[in-house]
Formats: C-alpha cells, structure tokens, sequence
C-alpha cells in the first residue's frame, strides 16, 4: 500500500519572500561594506571617506543573517515583525527627505522594503488560506 502524502500547494510562502528579502539584504550589505560610494551615489548621496556607512552595511548584512535565523526557525512572531519594521523604514526615510535630511532618491529603499513587507504579509495571509501549516508549526 502506498503512503498518502498531503497535497503540497503551489505558490509563493513567506518563507520565499523573506529568502528574497534577505538575498536583497545580504547584496545590499556586502556592497555598502566593499562600495558605499556606489550605493550612496545610487540615492543621489554626496560620496564620503567616512567610516558610517559601512558600519551601516554592516548593520543590513546582519539584518540578512536574522533573516536566515528566521527561515531556519519559523518563528511566527518575527515573521510579522518583519512586516511592521518595513514599513517603519517608508516612513522614516520619507521623513528625512520632507525635513531636508536627506535626498528624495533615498525614499527608494523605503519603497523596496515596504513592498517586501506587504508581499511577506500577503504570502502570510494566503499561507493561512490554503491551510499551509501556520509559520512556527514546522522545523527547516
């Protein structure tokens, strides 16, 4: 007799959104750490010999190892964290520009995380509605 095995449902999970989003993360790391000037460029930023902004790719490349932690471990409670502080980054870098902190172009990593965050939060919700098991139900 032959074991039944459960339906798998196509699609994308949140557990694929946060792999991009951590892919996204660790590039984004990596090059602010080896070419900032490139990054900052890219955002229309005056270029710079200072130290900070490699120490904050630093910050996003370890921002991309949580996210491995998270896959690996499913933790139900920073999956939908991930999708509040994403938005947090919108928001807050739309305030820099509207203060004059910073260049309107900047807002462009605010939208890539915001988008990253509702499509985390729609993979969660169809995720529930096909009766995948709940995020923190399952070990990788």
């Amino acid at each position: 007799m032959e074991a039944v095995r459960p339906q798998v449902q196509p699609g994308v999970t949140v557990y694929h959104t946060l792999t991009v989003f951590g892919v996204y993360l660790f590039v984004l790391g990596i090059g602010g750490m080896l070419a900032p000037d490139l990054i900052m460029g890219a955002v229309g930023m005056v270029p710079t010999h200072e130290i900070w902004g490699r120490v904050a790719a630093l910050l996003v490349f370890n921002l991309a190892i949580l996210y491995v932690w998270i896959i690996r471990t499913r933790s139900t409670a920073m999956i939908g964290f991930t999708v509040v502080t994403r938005m947090i980054v919108l928001v807050v870098l739309t305030l820099f520009v509207l203060t004059g902190l910073a260049p309107t172009n900047i807002i462009a990593f605010g939208v890539v995380d915001a988008l990253g965050g509702l499509w985390t939060l729609w993979a969660l919700r169809r995720d529930a509605r096909v009766g995948r098991a709940r995020p923190g139900s399952e070990r990788a």
